[in-house]
């Protein structure tokens, strides 16, 4: 299948299930950097795999 954008056009959304509270510490920074951290390697990959 022809990618119908570019690699370097591809991004990816915060939204990963943070509340945008300072109060909810259902979260803990170790685990939102990881999720922040897996997104950027997601977004490498899915790069790669555009590029071919």
């Amino acid at each position: 299948m022809e990618p119908t954008s570019r690699p370097t056009g591809l991004g990816t959304c915060d939204d990963c299930g943070f509340a945008p509270f300072s109060d909810d510490v259902s979260t803990s920074r170790d685990t939102a950097w990881a999720k922040v951290r897996a997104r950027i390697e997601g977004t490498a990959l899915a790069a790669e795999q555009l590029a071919g």
